[in-house]
Protein backbone atom coordinates (compact mmCIF):
# COMPACT_ATOMS: atom_id res chain seq x y z
CA UNK A 1 0.00 0.00 0.00
CA UNK A 2 1.40 3.11 -1.09
CA UNK A 3 -0.18 5.29 0.75
CA UNK A 4 0.50 3.54 4.08
CA UNK A 5 4.14 3.39 3.31
CA UNK A 6 4.11 7.29 2.52
CA UNK A 7 2.12 8.00 6.16
CA UNK A 8 4.70 6.01 7.31
CA UNK A 9 7.63 7.68 6.49
CA UNK A 10 5.80 11.40 7.53
CA UNK A 11 5.20 9.63 10.98
CA UNK A 12 8.91 8.91 11.16
CA UNK A 13 10.20 12.23 10.28
CA UNK A 14 7.90 14.10 12.88
CA UNK A 15 9.49 11.26 15.24
CA UNK A 16 12.75 12.51 14.37
CA UNK A 17 12.01 15.99 14.82
CA UNK A 18 10.93 15.59 18.48
CA UNK A 19 13.46 13.23 18.94
CA UNK A 20 11.47 9.49 19.97
CA UNK A 21 13.89 7.49 19.41
CA UNK A 22 11.54 4.35 20.24
CA UNK A 23 8.60 5.77 17.69
CA UNK A 24 11.12 5.87 15.29
CA UNK A 25 12.82 2.07 15.54
CA UNK A 26 9.18 0.92 15.27
CA UNK A 27 8.28 2.84 12.19
CA UNK A 28 11.40 1.75 10.42
CA UNK A 29 10.84 -1.63 11.38
CA UNK A 30 7.34 -1.40 9.26
CA UNK A 31 8.62 0.26 6.59
CA UNK A 32 12.02 -2.36 6.19
CA UNK A 33 13.35 -1.85 3.23
CA UNK A 34 11.47 0.51 1.56
CA UNK A 35 11.75 2.59 4.36
CA UNK A 36 15.24 4.44 3.23
CA UNK A 37 13.11 5.73 -0.58
CA UNK A 38 9.85 6.28 1.71
CA UNK A 39 11.33 8.64 3.53
CA UNK A 40 13.42 10.05 0.64
CA UNK A 41 10.27 10.51 -0.80
CA UNK A 42 8.55 12.49 1.78
CA UNK A 43 11.27 14.75 2.43
CA UNK A 44 10.98 15.42 -1.49
CA UNK A 45 7.33 16.02 -0.51
CA UNK A 46 8.42 18.63 2.41
CA UNK A 47 10.72 20.72 -0.21
CA UNK A 48 7.55 20.67 -2.75
CA UNK A 49 4.79 21.55 -0.34
CA UNK A 50 6.23 23.22 3.04
CA UNK A 51 9.31 25.07 1.83
CA UNK A 52 13.12 24.80 2.27
CA UNK A 53 12.90 25.69 6.50
CA UNK A 54 10.81 22.54 7.03
CA UNK A 55 12.68 20.22 4.88
CA UNK A 56 15.98 22.12 6.23
CA UNK A 57 15.23 20.77 10.05
CA UNK A 58 13.32 17.32 8.65
CA UNK A 59 17.17 16.75 7.32
CA UNK A 60 18.80 17.35 10.12
CA UNK A 61 16.38 15.21 12.20
CA UNK A 62 16.70 12.36 9.98
CA UNK A 63 20.54 12.69 9.94
CA UNK A 64 20.63 12.47 13.53
CA UNK A 65 19.10 9.22 13.17
CA UNK A 66 21.74 8.05 10.61
CA UNK A 67 24.43 9.14 13.07
CA UNK A 68 22.58 7.30 16.03
CA UNK A 69 22.12 3.91 13.79
CA UNK A 70 18.70 4.40 13.87
CA UNK A 71 18.60 4.80 10.19
CA UNK A 72 20.74 3.77 6.76
CA UNK A 73 21.50 7.43 6.18
CA UNK A 74 23.57 6.20 2.97
CA UNK A 75 20.49 4.28 1.66
CA UNK A 76 18.14 7.67 2.07
CA UNK A 77 21.35 9.69 0.26
CA UNK A 78 20.74 7.26 -2.85
CA UNK A 79 17.21 7.11 -2.98
CA UNK A 80 17.03 10.90 -2.79
CA UNK A 81 19.55 11.49 -5.41
CA UNK A 82 18.39 14.22 -7.97
CA UNK A 83 15.92 15.50 -6.25
CA UNK A 84 16.33 18.78 -3.99
CA UNK A 85 16.64 16.13 -0.53
CA UNK A 86 20.02 15.48 -1.88
CA UNK A 87 21.43 18.88 -1.35
CA UNK A 88 20.31 19.54 2.04
CA UNK A 89 21.38 15.67 2.94
CA UNK A 90 24.64 16.32 2.19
Amino acid sequence: NTHHGSSLAHAMIAAALVGDAALVKQIGTALGDDGPRRIAEALAELAGREGRLQLQSASTAIAELGRRGLLDLTKVRAAAQGTPVANVLG
